[in-house]
């Protein structure tokens, strides 16, 4: 039994159909949501959280709430936009919670400026600034801070690296993971990119049209993706699929990620079409072979375009669909 139990939950927005899903979150984890756009990702959490109208059950250690109102879930909910107040300060966004349960003003500040210390990054110097002068990863802290000074059991974030750029986005996340380990609280987040749930997550769900199509540890799903829709969003570079190559089965799809090709002299021989340098030793190749085209991430030696290459593939790393 876990922490947290979905039970054939359902919702329908207009046209769109969320489950039925049932899975489970254990106490101190970090689950992320991964799917396409449109999959139904903040639609499951907005139905977790009592947001929008749902079927089934939402058990909290042990406590069916269901038919519990937002507020009284025990749940707190980071939203993608952030939702700052643009007429109050750090410091007022922050204490917005407290202040709403009436909270005396000497120990809302203490909790708020201790709150900003513990999440660190320039947020407690940030207190007496409006929210329009903050950079990204700033506003992400206030909304942070705002949504963990009040008390919770688990915490919501939709899409928190949506509004960061790759350079801000691998400096907010690290904030982001210690902060979420410091709390040691239980925590759903919905990610659009695998690599933010590679670096962040205990767990990951992937979620197709409104149903959940794995839920399994992170490098699980990674290592054993259940279908090449799975596969597809679990490999940042790309993934490469063949037919009647490389010993494929008939009427089978060979399916590898780029990190699966090396070189071999006793291999497949393709022809080099393009190359996308990664660092200043390894590349991705664009290789093609008849109306076969695949991506291989090869050492850079002395290959260049139209050259050919002969490649085989590490059996341990493909996947049969």
């Amino acid at each position: 039994m876990g922490y947290l139990e979905i039970k054939n939950l359902e919702a329908q927005i207009e046209n769109f159909k969320l489950g039925p899903l049932n899975f489970s979150v254990d106490k101190g984890n970090v689950l992320a949501i991964l799917g396409p756009s449109g999959s139904g990702k903040s639609t499951l959490l907005r139905a977790i959280c009592g947001l929008i109208p749902s079927k089934g059950s939402v058990i909290l250690e042990g406590v069916d709430m269901s038919h519990f109102q937002p507020h009284l879930r025990r749940m707190a909910m980071m939203f993608q936009e952030y939702a700052l107040f643009p007429h109050m300060n750090t410091f007022k966004n922050i204490s917005f919670p407290l202040s709403l349960r009436k909270m005396d003003k000497i120990e809302i500040n203490g909790k708020v400026r201790k709150r900003a210390r513990e999440i660190d990054g320039g947020l407690e110097e940030s207190l007496p600034f409006m929210p329009k002068t903050l950079p990204e990863g700033l506003k992400q802290a206030t909304a942070f801070a705002r949504e963990t000074v009040r008390e919770f059991d688990i915490l919501m974030l939709d899409e928190p690296f949506s509004r960061l750029d790759a350079y801000q986005k691998q400096f907010v996340r690290a904030d982001l993971k210690k902060n979420l380990l410091n709390l040691g609280k239980t925590y759903i987040l919905v990610v659009s990119d695998v690599v933010d749930a590679l670096a962040i997550s205990d767990h990951i769900a992937i979620i197709i049209d409104g149903k959940i199509v794995q839920h399994d540890l992170t490098m699980t799903v990674y290592d054993h993706p259940a279908n090449l829709d799975v596969a597809i969003l679990m490999s940042p570079l790309g993934l490469n699929t063949v037919k009647d190559l490389f010993d494929a089965p008939k009427g089978k799809t060979l399916s590898f990620r780029p990190d699966a090709v090396f070189e071999s002299n006793n291999g497949v021989e393709f022809k080099i079409e393009s190359i996308d340098p990664i660092d200043s030793r390894r590349s991705l190749f664009h290789l093609v072979r008849d109306e076969t085209e695949i991506v291989a991430f090869l050492a850079n030696n002395s290959k260049k375009v139209q050259d050919n290459v002969k490649i085989d593939l590490d059996k341990s790393k493909c996947w049969i669909y």
